[in-house]
């Protein structure tokens, strides 16, 4: 099928045909980067940093309210576990801290704890099986 060309012409004004097509009007707050209401649009690396920021903040607000609804038996629980963690990232010294990533995790479980006793005797240990021989792993 053979393209036929567009014949819709753009009239030429002062500000020549790409503000024409650019939806952008002649008159004041009007040109490179002016809003409908001749704000200035921000740019692309500006808008990204405020999505960033509003979805960070959002994150925050959802992670505050997960944590306030949170029984106080499971923060107990959670506590130490989260401190010995962080305990181990700083002994490796990681750069980031104690964010938790896959790869840290797998290696705290690895080295701390897998290896060491169950500190509850497990209900399917034979019962002649000394605490100290139960393991994770």
């Amino acid at each position: 099928m053979a393209r036929t060309p567009n014949r819709q012409r753009v009239k030429a004004t002062k500000a020549g045909p790409r503000a024409k097509l650019a939806g952008g009007a002649a008159g004041p707050g009007a040109g490179a980067g002016a809003g409908a209401r001749g704000r200035a649009k921000p740019s692309n690396i500006q808008q990204k940093a405020m999505n960033d920021a509003e979805l960070r903040a959002n994150a925050q607000t959802i992670l505050s309210m997960i944590h306030e609804s949170r029984p106080k038996t499971t923060t107990s629980a959670y506590g130490p576990k989260q401190e010995e963690f962080e305990q181990f990232c700083q002994r490796k010294q990681y750069c980031d801290g104690a964010k938790v990533t896959e790869e840290k995790l797998l290696l705290f479980l690895l080295e701390e704890v897998a290896g060491r006793p169950l500190k509850v005797r497990s209900r399917k240990a034979a019962s002649d099986t000394p605490q100290d021989e139960t393991r994770l792993a």
